[in-house]
């Protein structure tokens, strides 16, 4: 005759994730239980994209002397709200005036950018 589906699993125990989906087809109160076993729990920090701890010397001493030194656009007071990389990322920014030509092609003038 016709098989339908997967052939049976003749090769042994089915892993733990399988073991944990099979169970709460047979337990709708375990439901709960499967997003910690299919979903395993994540590290806050990298949740947070803080990845100093597991970076290696050199980008460990960029990221200090980034938190060292203020910049135009960050300062180390920023350093906790943001990701390791869009820190450094901002940290390297500097504000530039448009170059003259730019401001002509679009007709404006350079008089209202002093805030730059």
């Amino acid at each position: 005759g016709l098989i339908f589906g997967a052939p049976p699993n003749t090769s042994g125990k089915p892993s733990k994730k399988l073991q944990a989906i099979m169970s709460i087809a047979e337990n709708p109160i375990a439901f709960k239980h499967l997003e910690d076993v299919i979903f395993p729990k994540v590290d806050d920090r990298i949740k947070k994209l803080k990845f100093s701890h597991i970076a290696s010397e050199k980008t460990h001493q960029v990221i200090a002397n980034c938190r060292k030194e203020e910049a135009a656009f960050v300062y180390p007071s920023d350093f906790p709200t943001l990701s390791d990389f869009c820190f450094v990322l901002y940290h390297q920014f500097v504000p530039c005036r448009p170059p003259s030509t730019a401001l002509s092609r679009r007709k404006t003038k350079p008089a209202k950018w002093d805030t730059l």
